[in-house]
């Protein structure tokens, strides 16, 4: 399993693989070409970031998983829509933490009960910070 360390670092067995911006683009242009291997590099690479945020704004582990899931085939199926050059992890936190205030407001919706400390979901909550201010 792959943890966060320092930024722009992963820790894999006591290895340091530095995961940055540049990076990443050749992974995502193999992913506009329909590379599947290629998305699961991007997972490997960007999963943790995805799950952490998706379970910090859900503090449910299954709901998580299922929005880390979620992420993934919606960067697959709209990579089109990534501005190639821009900030990859700022967009991928930004579908992520827009999927999972979805999911919460889907699922308060059909009364299906949330953690008990109830999640308050404000439009005009501030934007997350950029990846280089997020240290994991």
């Amino acid at each position: 399993m792959l943890n966060w360390n320092t930024p722009n670092t992963w820790v894999v067995r006591s290895q340091r693989i530095p995961v940055k911006m540049n990076d990443l683009e050749p992974i995502l242009d193999e992913i506009r070409s329909g590379s599947p291997q290629a998305l699961r590099r991007l997972y490997d690479a960007c999963g943790q970031l995805v799950y952490s945020l998706a379970f910090a704004i859900t503090q449910n582990q299954q709901m998580a998983e299922d929005i880390t899931q979620d992420v993934f085939l919606k960067v697959w199926n709209q990579i089109d829509q990534y501005d190639a050059g821009t900030n990859f992890r700022a967009w991928l936190a930004r579908i992520t933490r827009n999927h999972a205030i979805d999911r919460i407001r889907r699922e308060k919706r059909q009364g299906i009960s949330m953690p008990s400390w109830e999640i308050e979901i404000q439009d005009d909550a501030p934007e997350p910070p950029a990846q280089d201010d997020v240290y994991w």
